[in-house]
């Protein structure tokens, strides 16, 4: 419906302009280069200069009416929403609904001056009239109007504006800034005329390439510059026509007609007298009008279904019924030799459906007769070959249906990736279908003889996955069918977001496969629910995600899926990903790439692909102790697989629960020997104890932090600042060795600065000091207890003993009155303390580095 896409999209040009993103950072390459040349700086400490990316800037909300004369305006729409978005101008292009009750939700309304707002409507609906939709509208677009620039595409022309609930009239139009506000425009009329009171100017326009140019002036224009264009007052509530409105109702044919010969164009007023030889809906009224008509205009159709000769009826949006004694009337308005070729006028109707068929989407529903006395009015006669072709395909077809993509171009865009995605996994060659638009998804026609199995088996076991993303997911229905006769018209018993529903000669070559051991089960079809025939298909419903998975909860294993060719895996990314495969006659084996089929030819096998990188899971749990009390742990998790083909045949899915049980078992069995003073111990000794993974194919690391319960956990276990930590060689399980807060652990030994003892732990040799808790003898005075506590001494550095006597506490182990304190160089092991936060009043080591 637009004459000119590629010149209304040069019309848009002023508003094609790059401005600093918020977001977004590149790197300034001359910045840096400067920086780095005035510091002087080590290469080590080089700081790259970034400075904004340039990025678009306008986004575009267009929002369409879909009140009851807007089903004309359809392809408009869709095709203005193309060329929009394939512009280049706008960052974002989305589509939103306005009904007629006068909502229209979740458009974006944002005053930061790089949003605009164009709705698309003809004004006739019930929203632009008097009554609660029309105040909540005019509501709405008074709220858009204070925000950010908006503009009402009118697709009527210009000569027909005054009959709309809208009438605009032509002037200058004065913005005071670039991208202004409507509500601050300026707008002075040609012709002098007050404005209603509290009204504010709102740009119209038609969807034409001078209108577009003038408005996109407007909006990327300084300020202060005149612009010629139309606009309209909108007040703050739909105002009553100035002129009573007829009733149509109660008006007779002849006056419909007269009053409609006198207002309309002629080519409109001849285009009425043509539909009244077929049925007026509104895709077989086009076809009638391309049919007549050399340069078929959507303003004059419009003309006809605002006339109000027509009514609507129940059924799809656009479908009318000429109101009773008009299409009498209108048959006599033709000339005579048109009446009397009515055959003639089907046969050329039927010729653009012979174009057509099978090559353009779907726009309506027909049923094909031999009978002259057929039920439905004929509109068009076509041949032999287009009945074929729409009704009694002999090949296998894929049909994905959705309920409603007019308004939804997210899933339109996420269901065509789908489409594509499952004909891939389905091994299907380019050559081998040829995917179709329809107005409600996509038709897949396959050449005689395919094998769709594998195509079933991907949608079964992939189409919830890459459905994922899409917040309202339309409900989807996904149909194989490889008979003459259409597919059933009968709906599943079972209600599900996706539905699979596949012919009986597909389902004997499913059932046959090893693809039905799976958990997708098919249920029988019966036609009029009768149980005691044959099912016409069979069914399964499916159910996509409702949000994408966690590495916690995602599966490592994707498949199985079935190929012709392995080649065409290519080579799976090493370290990342493995290809496991079923041999015709051996078991699991992992893909070679250099001989994917060994010395055969190739066949249909069936694949896995498996997920070699490492995960990582958090969790806080309780954990038991001797006592009456509990430990609370913190838990980390990380795994990979490193045998693929013993993964696959476990067939462990969530791999972060047996895990987190096993943990949970093992860990609670040693915590339970350990008292809540001793944390430190029972935290050591879980690290220590943690074997046996219960998955096979797996290699597992863990990290428990305990602490009693109702205290704060330590801080991860790493290399406090300013030291260096390695762990010994010999170590079996890869750990960290000290700690900033707990000091050296088992297998890890101090040095200090000149190479002079200062603590060494060995795991041979167990610890016999008796560790005391400070933070419970916190403000107990003159309490004898023991300590045996290891630190430098502040005058030479080497390692002294503080206790090991009855010594008196004040608040800490070593500020004591030692009267009877031996110090003697300390040989014992060291003992970390449970509770590092009861030492902070000690003074702090010197700094050493720990290896």
């Amino acid at each position: 419906m637009l004459p000119h896409p590629l010149a209304l999209q040069r019309a848009l040009r002023p508003l094609r302009r790059k401005v600093p993103s918020p977001y977004a950072r590149v790197l300034d390459e001359r910045a840096t280069a400067d920086r780095i040349a005035r510091l002087g700086a080590h290469p080590d400490v080089w700081l790259p200069v970034l400075r904004p990316a340039p990025d678009r800037w306008l986004r575009l909300n267009l929002v369409h009416d879909t009140g009851p004369t807007m089903p004309v305006w359809r392809p408009l729409v869709s095709e203005l929403h193309t060329a929009l978005a394939q512009s280049g101008l706008f960052r974002t292009v989305t589509l939103h609904p306005a009904t007629p009750d006068g909502r229209a939700r979740h458009v974006p309304v944002l005053d930061d001056g790089r949003t605009v707002t164009l709705v698309v409507s003809d004004c006739m609906g019930p929203q632009w009239r008097p009554g609660e939709a029309g105040e909540r509208w005019y509501r709405t677009l008074r709220h858009w109007a204070r925000h950010l620039p908006l503009a009402v595409v009118q697709p009527l022309p210009e000569h027909l504006w005054p009959i709309t609930a809208l009438p605009a009239e032509p002037g200058l139009l004065t913005s005071p800034s670039t991208a202004a506000p409507s509500a601050t425009l300026a707008f002075t009329p040609y012709e002098a005329a007050p404005p209603p009171d509290q009204a504010l100017p709102l740009p119209v326009l038609e969807p034409g390439a001078p209108w577009l140019a003038h408005w996109a002036a407007l909006v990327a224009g300084p300020g202060g510059a005149r612009t010629p264009g139309a606009a309209a007052w909108l007040p703050p509530s739909p105002a009553p026509p100035a002129e009573p409105t007829p009733d149509i109702a109660s008006s007779s044919p002849e006056e419909l007609v007269l009053r409609f010969r006198a207002t309309a164009s002629p080519e409109a007023f001849r285009l009425a007298g043509h539909l009244a030889l077929a049925v007026p809906s509104v895709p077989v009224m086009r076809l009638v009008q391309r049919t007549v008509d050399r340069d078929p205009r959507p303003q004059h159709l419009a003309e006809v279904i605002l006339s109000g000769m027509l009514a609507s009826v129940p059924g799809p949006p656009g479908s009318y019924e000429f109101r009773p004694g008009v299409r009498e009337l209108l048959l006599r308005s033709l000339p005579r030799t048109a009446r009397g070729r009515t055959r003639e006028f089907l046969a050329q109707v039927g010729g653009l459906i012979d174009e057509r068929a099978g090559l353009a989407a779907g726009e309506f529903r027909a049923e094909t007769t031999g009978e002259r006395d057929g039920s439905g009015t004929a509109f068009a006669t076509v041949s032999e070959e287009t009945v074929r072709r729409l009704g009694h395909r002999a090949r296998p077809t894929i049909l994905f249906e959705a309920d409603d993509l007019t308004h939804h171009p997210e899933a339109r865009i996420t269901l065509e990736y789908a489409v594509h995605e499952m004909l891939s996994r389905g091994a299907l060659t380019a050559s081998q279908f040829d995917v179709r638009v329809r107005g409600n998804g996509y038709a897949v026609h396959t050449e005689p003889g395919t094998y769709v199995l594998p195509v079933l088996v991907a949608v079964l076991r992939g189409l919830p996955e890459v459905l994922t993303g899409l917040v309202d997911p339309p409900r989807l229905t996904v149909t194989f069918w490889d008979r003459p006769t259409p597919p059933p018209e009968e709906e599943p018993h079972a209600s599900a977001d996706i539905q699979v529903v596949v012919s009986p000669g597909v389902y004997e070559q499913f059932a046959g496969s090893s693809a039905a051991q799976g958990p997708q089960r098919f249920q029988p079809l019966y036609r009029g629910g009768a149980t005691d025939t044959p099912p016409v298909a069979w069914y399964c419903p499916l159910s996509p995600a409702t949000a994408a998975p966690g590495p916690e909860a995602r599966d490592l294993v994707r498949g199985p899926f079935i190929t012709r060719d392995l080649r065409r895996l290519g080579i799976p990314a090493p370290g990342r990903t493995a290809v496991v495969h079923t041999r015709p006659d051996g078991p699991l084996t992992l893909l070679n790439p250099a001989q994917p089929h060994g010395d055969g030819p190739p066949r249909l096998v069936t694949y896995y692909e498996v997920d070699l990188t490492t995960h990582h899971s958090h969790h806080q749990v309780s954990l038991p102790s001797s006592g009456k009390g509990a430990f609370t742990a913190a838990v980390e998790l990380s795994w990979q697989v490193d045998d693929p083909v013993a993964f696959v045949r476990a067939e462990v899915t969530r791999v972060s629960e047996p895990l987190l049980g096993h943990l949970l078992e093992e860990a609670a069995r040693i915590t339970r020997r350990h008292p809540l003073r001793r944390a430190g111990a029972a935290q050591r000794a879980v690290n220590a104890g943690l074997r046996g993974w219960p998955v096979p194919g797996l290699s597992v690391a863990a990290s428990v932090r305990l602490a009693p319960e109702g205290a704060a956990l330590p801080g991860p276990q790493g290399p406090p600042r300013g030291r260096t930590v390695r762990c010994p060689a010999s170590s079996a399980t890869p750990r960290p060795c000290c700690s900033a807060s707990t000091g050296p652990l088992p297998g890890c030994s101090r040095r200090a600065p000149r190479a002079r003892p200062y603590a060494t732990c060995s795991p041979s040799s167990p610890s016999t000091a008796a560790l005391g808790t400070p933070g419970a003898e916190r403000g107990r005075r003159r309490s004898r207890i023991h300590w045996t506590y290891c630190g430098p001494s502040r005058r030479t550095g080497s390692a002294r003993c503080c206790g090991n006597a009855s010594t008196t506490s004040n608040s800490g182990p070593c500020r004591t009155r030692r009267r009877h304190t031996t110090s003697r160089p300390c040989s014992a092991p060291c003992t970390p303390p449970a509770a590092a936060s009861a030492w902070s009043r000690t003074p702090a080591p010197r700094p050493h580095t720990a290896t």
